[in-house]
């Protein structure tokens, strides 16, 4: 081994230093700036778009479409609003330029808060709506059900009038046998109709 004397402020032995270290340590130095110059590129395609943001390495907080990192395994935890954190890892290599492609799933919190949400406003239907239309809906039969009976009751009134102005006893007969029996069923049939439908 060589050594190399250095000399001292103080008077007393002289210091050696190994050739051998100095030499490692200077390539070293020399040796960082050259490795730090080779980077390669990640372009990312992540859905849902522009709204998701990643942690590189454990340390970097980004939202970057593309990264020029150093070569070797990097790794990426990705997260967007309504959908569930992926853990992954990503390859670099030096000086080439790498597509990276993720669909981040659906959040279970999300999926779950969808459903019950459907739920509450198939309840809130149920709750509100459907008593409104079925109160429009005993509506329009009562009026149907008015309306008929209105009718019967003036088709009975027109009978009991011509029977007293008819002069034919055949017509005379047929009304008071078959016709106007057959009114009175009927607005009495309505006229139960129209009371159940109020």
């Amino acid at each position: 081994m060589i050594k190399i004397a250095c000399s001292s402020f103080r008077t007393g032995p002289a210091r050696m230093l190994p050739v051998a270290g100095l030499l490692a340590l200077m390539s070293v130095v020399l040796a960082l700036p050259a490795s730090g110059q080779q980077q390669g590129r990640v372009r990312l395609f992540i859905d849902p778009g522009d709204n998701y943001a990643f942690i590189l390495d454990g340390k970097y907080r980004m939202q970057e479409r593309e990264l020029s990192l150093t070569p070797g395994r990097h790794t990426l935890t990705f997260w967007a609003p309504r959908r569930a954190i992926v853990d992954t890892a990503v390859q670099v290599v030096a000086d080439s330029l790498s597509t990276f492609m993720l669909q981040l799933p659906w959040s279970a919190g999300w999926v779950a808060h969808t459903q019950e949400l459907k739920r509450h406003r198939g309840k809130r239907f149920l709750t509100r709506s459907l008593p409104a239309l079925a109160t429009l809906g005993l509506g329009i039969w009562a009026g149907t059900a008015f309306v008929d009976h209105r009718n019967a009751y003036n088709e009975l009134n027109d009978l009991e009038d011509s029977y007293s102005s008819l002069g034919v006893p055949r017509e005379i007969t047929s009304l008071k046998e078959e016709r106007i029996p057959a009114a009175q069923d009927e607005l009495a049939r309505t006229r139960t109709t129209f009371l159940v439908s109020t």
